[in-house]
């Protein structure tokens, strides 16, 4: 684009040297002369016209394609950090997983800690239930014949 713009730059310049070397020029009036220079103007002004409309074109399509450029790089942005989010969450989750075989061994043994404690505390109030009965069992001398009731 920046080529193009030069060359159209070139183009102008030259255009305007030529009409001033033309009006300083042909100060001499010939037959047929301002029929052509008339005709030499308005194909000069249909020219810059056209330069001017495709300057014009060509501008507009470069800002839209720059806008459509934006909007894609700010997409890809977007998209890349959701993918980094992404790639994090999974990365703590692989991390929280790796770590999963340790917890469950110690809620293991923590569970056999506590299953060998109540074991043990069963056990005691099994001996302590048996002391309890023992006591209420009267003693075999504490007996004492007593009158026999009759049915």
């Amino acid at each position: 684009m920046d080529e193009g713009e030069s060359i159209r730059a070139d183009a102008a310049r030259i255009s305007e040297s030529a009409w001033r070397a033309f009006d300083r020029g042909f100060a001499v009036s010939a037959k047929g002369l301002p029929n052509r220079w008339t005709t030499v103007r308005e194909i000069d002004e249909a020219m810059r016209t056209h330069t001017a409309l495709q300057r014009a074109t060509h501008s507009e399509s470069w800002q839209e394609a720059d806008r459509t450029r934006q909007r894609a790089t700010t997409e890809l942005l977007k998209a890349l950090a959701v993918l980094n989010t992404a790639m994090a969450q999974a990365q703590r989750e692989l991390k929280e997983a790796a770590n999963l075989p340790s917890v469950a061994d110690a809620l293991l043994q923590s569970a056999q800690e506590e299953l060998r404690c109540a074991q043990a505390i069963r056990s005691e109030l099994l001996l302590l239930g048996k002391e309890a009965l023992n006591e209420l069992d009267p003693a075999p001398y504490s007996r004492q014949p007593g009158p026999k009731k009759s049915r």
